[in-house]
């Protein structure tokens, strides 16, 4: 008699910000589970529109399919539904039809998290150039150079979005953030949804003319 095991799909650490590592979440923000078994040894990333279904793998949040963006063995990202609701919810990673256990969240109505490079930040000039030790910010406003920082989890915008989809307009955070660098309140002329992509936002902001130092503008 042959016996087929099948092994259950296991989130194992809880389900965090994609882009801060940290337990906060919130509507529309990019969120990542770990654990093991959570596809068939499978890795595959999705392109716009994003699915609900990658590589045979599926997220419930709150009993909603989720739009899914990465899956592998042992990682899914995600967006958290765009109406999901504020408190206590749950994910449930399901692979090819078997259901994993059931995580818990709690889910709050803005948690910034910035996406990292290198330890850093990501931020762009206004000429699309990376923020590196090489290629530094700019003190002020006296060259004309503004900046933007890329993040998630700033939370619901003046528009309506479907969950997956790009606003393709320019929707401003309701709960605007502040942003200090070297201690000192940056000027903010944008925070808000990109464009172009679901669950990624932007601040753009000009640095402080006297803060002495900066290596990282986050």
């Amino acid at each position: 008699m042959t016996v087929n095991v099948v092994l259950l799909p296991i989130i194992a650490g809880g389900v965090v910000n994609a882009a801060s590592g940290q337990v906060g979440l919130v509507p529309g923000t990019y969120a990542t589970v770990f654990g093991t078994d959570l596809s068939y040894n499978t890795t595959a990333s999705a392109s716009l529109p994003v699915p609900a279904t990658l590589s045979g793998v599926q997220v419930l949040v709150n009993g909603t399919f989720a739009p899914l963006t990465y899956v592998s063995l042992g990682q899914v990202n995600f967006l958290i539904p765009n109406d999901v609701k504020l408190g206590v919810g749950t994910v449930q990673v399901i692979r090819n039809g078997v259901f994993g256990n059931i995580a818990t969240m709690t889910v709050t109505p803005t948690a910034p998290g910035v996406f990292q490079n290198a330890g850093l930040g990501i931020v762009t000039n206004n000429s699309g150039q990376l923020v590196t030790v090489d290629n530094p910010v700019v003190l002020g406003n006296y060259s004309g150079i503004a900046y933007t920082l890329w993040l998630t989890g700033l939370g619901v915008t003046d528009c309506s979005v479907q969950s997956g989809t790009a606003s393709n307009k320019v929707c401003n955070a309701l709960i605007q953030p502040t942003l200090t660098i070297g201690g000192l309140p940056a000027t903010i002329y944008y925070a808000g949804l990109q464009p172009q992509f679901p669950g990624l936002y932007q601040i753009n902001f000009i640095v402080p003319s006297q803060v002495a130092t900066v290596s990282s503008a986050c």
